[in-house]
């Protein structure tokens, strides 16, 4: 295995980008259950085994809420 692959961000930088555009779709398409608005809730996350060369960006995760009640 060649570790340079490895240590090459530009994978996680293209997942990253999909994930950017899932997360803007899911957002503007609102609640599955209700319809409503959703709100942007950011989690921290530990991500393992990516290169060291990721940004901040990459240690939150896209996550969402409902902005009704219940």
């Amino acid at each position: 295995m060649c570790h340079a692959l490895l240590r090459d961000t530009t994978l996680d930088e293209l997942l990253f980008t999909f994930d950017q555009d899932l997360a803007a779709e899911a957002r503007a398409a609102g609640c599955g259950r209700c319809g409503g608005t959703l709100h942007s809730a950011r989690y921290p996350r530990k991500p393992r085994g990516g290169p060291e060369a990721l940004g901040p960006e990459y240690e939150t995760r896209f996550s969402f809420c409902c902005a009704a009640d219940g």
